[in-house]
């Protein structure tokens, strides 16, 4: 199969999308010839079967790259049959036309519980679409496919699963700064842990705010931090490439999530592949959870989170242990990367289901 891929980056080290070139490369494995398009574009180096081209976002000050992403698509045609076009309906709607003249067969990965116009005229012009859970793509269509997320577990080696739980007991957060990842509780989680539970907390907050919105937040945050005395509990690290975050949750006790988006957060697995233990509001979490132990599942409710911290701390070093490992042995078994990406190429590669 010779795919097309379409990307915002390609880049390793961006803080939120360098995983993408390890989902790149998988894909030039299993693929006769892959072509890249990305609005932005790092230093890696991939094999030679792979072509990365960059799309400008702008031409003399005008927002054009809608206009490049299709002609380019057009000069490139003969370098590719499949598209698999990565979270933005907008790449469909730009070329989606064209693509279809051209007898291409379009896919998109999406994974968040919005749905708008745009996915449902990109569902459209698609013979495919790819989701994490059914949560991650909530326009009913026969052309969606489950396929899970996709972890590069030789990202996660020396991972010492022996570790108990740290005193003061170590805490994180990864994730862009927003509303919708409703910090404000995670932080009146330390609060209540450390003020009603007498359980002293450090707490890893890994991510940046990116909208004027976004900074207005992250404000009232580090208002809430000194109002409350937190400020010996909370560490603002900003954003960090994968690998450093990686190294972080090697050092880490409890991942806390209240963010709710509807899809199926990748640092959650990110972080159960280093063997952190999950607390988890988000929907679409509930049954990995559910498979391992009940009591990592919190409500939207910071109280509640501080309950199951204090569960977590009332186990003994064994149990901590093999809750550990439940996690590791879970993310290998249903989220390898190589997995994952053979799902998605075999789908791409089944005439009777595009």
């Amino acid at each position: 199969m010779k795919l097309l891929i379409v990307t915002q980056t390609l880049d390793s080290k961006d803080s939120v999308l360098g995983f993408f070139v390890r989902w790149v490369l998988e894909f030039a494995k299993q693929c006769h010839q892959v072509t890249v398009f990305c609005l932005d574009k790092g230093e890696d180096i991939f094999p030679s079967n792979v072509e990365v081209i960059h799309i400008s976002r702008t031409w003399h000050g005008l927002k054009m790259w809608p206009l490049i992403l299709a002609y380019q698509a057009f000069k490139y045609r003969k370098n590719y049959t499949h598209v698999f076009a990565h979270m933005n309906p907008e790449y469909i709607l730009s070329t989606g036309i064209i693509w279809r003249l051209l007898s291409k067969k379009i896919s998109l990965w999406y994974a968040h519980g919005t749905v708008s116009l745009r996915l449902k005229i990109a569902t459209i012009l698609c013979n495919a679409i790819f989701s994490s859970t059914p949560e991650g793509f909530r326009y009913p269509t026969s052309k969606l496919h489950i396929v899970g997320q996709g972890i590069d577990m030789s990202l996660y080696k020396n991972i010492n699963l022996e570790r108990g739980l740290q005193k003061p007991i170590s805490l994180v957060s990864i994730g862009r700064i927003s509303a919708s990842k409703r910090l404000e509780l995670l932080l009146e989680t330390i609060f209540i842990l450390k003020s009603e539970y007498k359980i002293d907390a450090i707490c890893t907050i890994i991510g940046g705010p990116v909208t004027d919105v976004d900074k207005k937040y992250f404000e009232t945050l580090q208002n809430y931090v000194v109002k409350h005395h937190l400020t010996d509990n909370v560490i603002w690290r900003g954003a960090l490439p994968l690998t450093e975050a990686i190294s972080v949750l090697k050092e880490t006790d409890v991942f806390v999530h209240f963010g709710n988006t509807g899809s199926l957060d990748k640092a959650i697995l990110d972080a159960m592949a280093c063997g952190v233990i999950p607390l988890s509001a988000n929907e679409a979490v509930k049954n990995i959870l559910q498979d391992i132990d009940q009591n990592l599942l919190v409500r939207a409710d910071s109280q509640d989170a501080a309950s199951k911290v204090e569960y977590l701390v009332s186990q003994t070093h064994q149990d901590i242990t093999v809750l550990r490992k439940k996690m590791v042995e879970y993310v290998q078994i249903r989220f390898s990367l190589e997995t994952f990406i053979t799902r998605i190429v075999g789908i791409l590669n089944n005439k009777n289901i595009l």
